[in-house]
């Protein structure tokens, strides 16, 4: 690029730069320009999935002064997700989207995971199961192979900020010898759905937020497994936070365009900042038809300390409590 001897023109989000766990850097940064542009507009959202995006990044994303805009449609923002229609699941780990495809295996929907299910290493959970029954000639992932035991791969993951090494523990420990059938169901779910044919899915999309960067979807479905807002019951300093673990967050919200289900982390922090109207939370157990949220009659109250994004209005949010 440096070579060019023609005017040159370089785009991107510095917010959108999740992956240096391969190396990748912010190419944005290592070249001088005669002049810099924010490009702030979004016309895959509106108002509501656009000032979320704005608390999250004004608050924890160093040098974060160009709120977004929403400019698509609609503006308003559902805070719920109608699992009788397509929708996306979004998580943070590979363990994690496996969970979630397990709670949805009651809606008797098909599944489509983007990508493949190869690339959701649901061969990674079968192998950390066979570690814990003792059944190590099955084993094929050569890390997993190579603890002594399943009790000195917990060890590992407590002692680990490693979330998805953390999350596998977790699933071996929450579904034992249910793994195998588990996964032999979710891989028959499976339908390969090529991207011009999306709009006629009628089933329930899941992907990791890094397999999502780029793309959208009408309703999305936001995993718990994002970014921790608080530890210890303090609420975490922007210094205290892994810078790109706010990108990761921000990506996967930002892949709605008209619904979305908030992870329940991000959700108790923008309560507690006071950036969201009151609405009452309704979590159940997926099973179709609206859910997530239903409004109160309380009105919004604006915080009593300074905060770097407007609070959203109820105009820009609506529960399921509306039609």
């Amino acid at each position: 690029v440096c070579r060019q001897t023609v005017p040159v023109v370089m785009v991107g989000d510095a917010a959108q730069a999740i992956y240096s766990f391969r190396g990748s850097t912010n190419a944005l940064t290592l070249f001088e320009a005669d002049e810099r542009l924010p490009l702030t507009r979004s016309f895959r959202f509106g108002r509501g999935i656009a000032q979320l995006a704005n608390a999250l990044l004004g608050h924890f994303r160093h040098g974060f002064d160009q709120p977004l805009v929403g400019a698509g449609a609609p503006q308003r923002t559902r805070f719920t997700v109608d699992t009788g229609k397509a929708f996306a699941v979004i998580a943070r780990t590979n363990a994690v989207v496996f969970e979630e495809a397990v709670a949805f295996l009651d809606l008797n929907r098909r599944f489509h995971f983007v990508g493949g299910t190869e690339g959701y290493k649901l061969e990674k959970a079968l192998d950390a199961y066979r570690l814990w029954v003792g059944e190590r000639g099955l084993m094929r992932d050569p890390y997993l192979r190579s603890f002594g035991s399943f009790d000195e791969l917990v060890g590992l993951a407590e002692a680990s900020e490693e979330p998805e090494l953390r999350q596998l523990v977790r699933v071996v420990c929450d579904y034992g010898h249910q793994i195998p059938h588990l996964i032999e169901d979710i891989r028959s779910r499976h339908t390969d759905v090529p991207k011009h044919a999306w709009a006629d899915f009628d089933g329930s999309f899941f992907c990791t937020a890094h397999k999502a960067r780029g793309l959208e979807f009408e309703q999305v479905w936001l995993a718990d497994d994002f970014m921790r807002f608080f530890e210890n019951g303090c609420e975490l300093r922007p210094d205290q936070v892994d810078q790109e673990e706010v990108n990761i967050l921000y990506v996967a919200l930002t892949r709605a365009r008209a619904a979305i289900r908030l992870s329940e982390p991000f959700d108790e922090w923008l309560r507690h900042s006071r950036l969201l109207p009151r609405l009452q939370r309704v979590d159940a157990w997926p099973g179709g038809g609206n859910m997530d949220a239903c409004r109160e009659s309380t009105p919004h109250v604006e915080a009593d300390r300074p905060i770097p994004a407007i609070p959203l209005s109820e105009s820009d949010l609506y529960a399921a409590a509306e039609p």
